[in-house]
């Protein structure tokens, strides 16, 4: 628990650095700042990177749909909070003889939500690229049946493992009308509080593409 609690404070402060260090660079020359909300939505392929033990039991990948919506500031710095979740994914296995054989079917999915922050680059017409770190809090929800039709057993074992994030992200935006831009990213989540003897999933990496509604 304090393991937990010491990377969740490092995780925060590490944050809150990045913030105030984009925000000094979004002073413009008259002191005023341009503050534009906007709402998205993205579509997620991701690759779940787990310990050994949990490797031939869960499918690795999975798809996703994310909603976000934030401030991007004088068109420099974006700050926006997110939801993620994923599809439900199952892997089947059979051991042993026909005549006596043991099924395994597992299932999992997940869903976080957090906090993440871009600072901006331009090259004109329209094209931009972005980079910064956010903080998720993952949820997977996991379950394993097992079943022996030669004997009538039955069993069912699930449970639930959570995460804290840091997350980085990269990523180019296009601008397809004043407002409306296109955008597709990776963003990379590692688990700061994965403990080996306890969990399974170790850190998540996405490919991103999705739209900004800007009003």
């Amino acid at each position: 628990m304090r393991l937990i609690n010491k990377s969740i404070i490092i995780t925060c402060c590490f944050f809150i650095t990045a913030i105030q260090v984009m925000a000094a660079e979004t002073g413009g020359e008259h002191g005023s700042l341009d503050v534009r909300p906007y709402l998205g939505m993205d579509i997620s392929r991701n690759s779940i990177s787990f310990d050994g033990e949990a490797k031939p039991w869960f499918k690795d990948r999975h798809s996703s749909f994310v909603l976000n919506g934030g401030l991007k500031v004088d068109n420099k710095v974006t700050v926006e909070v997110f939801y993620q979740r994923s599809n439900k994914k199952k892997e089947h296995f059979f051991d042993g003889p026909v005549t006596i054989q043991t099924h395994f079917l597992s299932k999992m999915n997940y869903y976080a939500f957090g906090l993440d922050a871009s600072t901006y680059y331009h090259f004109g017409n329209g094209h931009s690229v972005f980079l910064g770190p956010g903080i998720g809090f993952f949820t997977f929800d996991a379950a394993q049946d097992t079943v022996i039709p030669s004997s009538g057993v039955f069993q069912r074992r699930q449970g639930k493992e959570r995460h804290v994030a840091i997350r980085y992200v990269a990523g180019t935006e296009i601008k397809m009308a004043e407002y409306l831009s296109f955008k597709a990213a990776v963003r990379y989540s590692y688990f700061v509080d994965f403990d080996k003897y306890d969990d399974r999933a170790k850190n998540l990496t996405d490919v991103l593409i999705g739209f900004r509604i800007y009003f």
